[in-house]
């Protein structure tokens, strides 16, 4: 009766103690120096120092020392390797999850930027749309200087160009191809175009008339939006 009663007393023991973390049990909270983490799961031990990760994403590395007593315990223990092979390849998984959100994050990012430079640009220092100004397409011709009531004008000559005729049907992806394309004879003065490109490219732009310039049109334009440049949201 007596041995009885010490193993209810035995195991009425065990179930008061804190649950600890085997397999790819996810430990609830653990606290470490007062900061409280939440859903830990474990990694490798090495050197003394055991790697984990909690629900903020982030990944520790602290000393054995400073877990608490049952999980110091059981990670010191000479025949508890740190969940073994289990754990090295759960701790993998969760790594890839967790590169696999941030990828996901990351594309969603860039197709939200890629429809934003669809619709938007920058000009005069302003996210504008596109169909608010003139589109212009045409072949760089040469770089300019002018005289003008502002003083002088720095620039590139657009050579306004207009899609060949064919009776082919040509892909979205080709429309840009400079063979597909034909001088109209109109010139235009693009006003403090930076000219990046090489003289002779086709290049579509947008800008706002401005007064002309040796008997040429002269636009201001606008510049691709950059990375860290979004529209508003609507």
């Amino acid at each position: 009766m007596k041995r009885v009663f010490g193993l209810m007393i035995l195991f009425g023991a065990m179930l008061a103690l804190p649950a600890v973390s085997a397999g790819n049990d996810v430990v609830p909270e653990l606290t470490i120096d007062g900061t409280t983490y939440h859903d830990v799961r474990w990694g490798p031990v090495h050197n003394g120092k055991i790697t984990f990760l909690h629900s903020r994403g982030s990944q520790m590395n602290v000393p054995l020392e400073k877990l608490p007593h049952q999980y110091r315990r059981k990670f010191e223990s000479a025949n508890a390797t740190p969940r073994g092979q289990n754990a090295d390849s759960a701790f993998s998984r969760m790594k890839q999850d967790q590169a696999h959100r941030v990828l996901e994050r990351e594309q969603a990012r860039q197709a939200a930027f890629d429809a934003a430079r669809a619709k938007y640009l920058m000009f005069e220092g302003q996210i504008v749309r596109k169909s608010s100004l003139t589109k212009l397409t045409g072949f760089l011709h040469a770089h300019a200087v002018f005289e003008g009531a502002e003083g002088m004008i720095h620039g590139v000559v657009l050579q306004v160009a207009q899609p060949r005729q064919t009776k082919q049907k040509i892909p979205d992806y080709m429309r840009m191809r400079p063979g597909l394309w034909e001088p109209t004879g109109e010139e235009i003065f693009l006003r403090e175009y930076p000219l990046e490109g090489l003289l002779g490219e086709l290049v579509t732009v947008y800008g706002l008339e401005k007064n002309p310039v040796r008997n040429m049109r002269s636009f201001v334009v606008g510049s691709e939006l950059s990375a860290d440049q979004m529209p508003p949201r609507r």
